[in-house]
């Protein structure tokens, strides 16, 4: 049986505290937690949704808040506002991020409103004038519509066959592209209709929050950390007493000469018992002298 002396027991029980100690501490916090902090938080997906709407006038708007009641009521009431889509939103216990599509009628109310709440620390404003683009569009509308009445003009006089068939692949062609540009007009309008408002709301976590769960993290991390050290220990024990029975059945004997390192290990020669008989001196010397004799 493995035994361990008592000041190699407590030399373990103490390394496996510190080790569950320090692990707990670097996991959860704790020597940063006292002092204020802003959450950092990842805003890619909705910058990239921010950024590539192409409304023509787009609001960025950003708040640094101390309790999340100060932002949510005001975009709860916006979100339920007729006429409002939500493009994008993520809301969380430190930070909030909404896209949300306002008529422009409503539009400057809305940011009016925002702009009452203190935490407001940036505001930006994007506007996109008339493009050429856009009046090209209409343009290649009414030429598209041009050419389709002709070759519409064009079928009625015709009497081929086979020319009535180009000319029902000409119409067909030039009214996807009459299609295409009508969805795209739409789009333009509907882009000039509705103003594109971004709100994000990141909170300034305290000394005192970051504080109190630090500490819930350190205590479960520290717990976690002896469970998972006293596990292992249990199973490298387990294992010497079985390599230490398995030295048994293959005939290696340990002799163990005080102390836990101290073992020396060989190999017995045979199971054979050798009485010896001890005589004393002077029976030993009459012995000798008797074979001396003869």
């Amino acid at each position: 049986m493995l035994r361990l002396r008592n000041d190699v027991k407590v030399l373990i029980i103490l390394l496996a505290i510190l080790a569950s100690i320090f692990f707990g501490g670097k996991r959860s916090g704790l020597v940063g937690a006292f002092s204020p902090q802003k959450v950092s938080y990842n805003t890619k997906i909705a910058d990239k949704i921010f950024e590539q709407s192409d409304n023509k006038r787009k609001i960025s708007m950003q708040f640094e808040i101390e309790e999340n009641t100060e932002i949510s009521s005001e975009i709860n009431d916006i979100m339920f506002k007729e006429g409002v889509t939500t493009k994008y939103s993520d809301a969380k216990d430190n930070v909030q991020l909404h896209i949300l599509e306002i008529p422009k009628a409503e539009s400057e109310n809305t940011v009016n409103s925002l702009r009452k709440v203190n935490t407001l620390k940036k505001e930006n404003i994007q506007t996109s004038p008339f493009s050429a683009f856009e009046a090209n569009v209409e343009e290649n509308i009414k030429n598209n519509t041009i050419t389709k009445n002709r070759i519409q003009a064009m079928i009625n006089r015709t009497t081929s066959p086979q020319s009535m068939a180009n000319f029902n692949h000409q119409l067909e062609m030039v009214q996807t592209k009459i299609d295409s540009l009508n969805n795209l007009k739409t789009i333009q309008q509907h882009n000039d209709e509705f103003d594109l408002i971004y709100v994000s709301a990141i909170k300034n976590v305290t000394g005192e929050d970051r504080l109190g769960k630090a500490i819930k993290k350190f205590l479960f991390n520290t717990v976690i950390m002896m469970i998972f050290i006293t596990i292992i220990l249990v199973i490298v024990y387990f294992f010497f007493i079985a390599l230490t029975k398995l030295m048994e059945l293959l005939g290696i004997k340990a002799a163990r000469g005080g102390t836990l390192s101290n073992y020396n290990y060989g190999y017995s020669r045979g199971k054979k018992k050798i009485k010896r008989k001890y005589v004393s001196q002077e029976e030993a010397d009459k012995k000798r002298d008797e074979e001396d004799s003869e």
